[in-house]
């Protein structure tokens, strides 16, 4: 079995960043994740200027979060290192490029 994201909505692998740094940082803000993940599947109407692959940010309260418990049930095998989320095209804030890239996307 696999997951098929239906009308413009994309699964999304979270990438987690690591802060380093001599900050301190309070422990309620501790939770507080900087929002980039990886497009793992796009769904039939997405936009071409979304592919699989890409690195994307997204707003905080956007996406839904994937179970792997749940999924597991079912008999769909997420990676265990993971954390996979199910969020809207339009929650997509931007793409995150590389600055020796070659070749630029034009963005509608």
């Amino acid at each position: 079995m696999y997951l098929q994201p239906r009308g413009a909505r994309v699964i999304v692998k979270r990438k987690i960043v690591n802060k380093r740094g001599s900050l301190f940082i309070p422990t309620n803000s501790q939770e507080m994740r900087f929002n980039l993940g990886e497009v793992e599947i796009c769904g039939p109407d997405v936009s071409e200027d979304i592919q699989k692959g890409d690195l994307i940010t997204f707003g905080r309260y956007a996406p839904v979060n994937l179970d792997r418990t749940e999924m597991e049930e079912v008999g769909l095998a997420l990676d265990k290192d993971c954390e996979y989320l199910l969020l809207n095209e339009d929650d997509i804030l931007c793409h995150v490029l590389s600055e020796d890239a070659e070749e630029t996307r034009e963005v509608a």
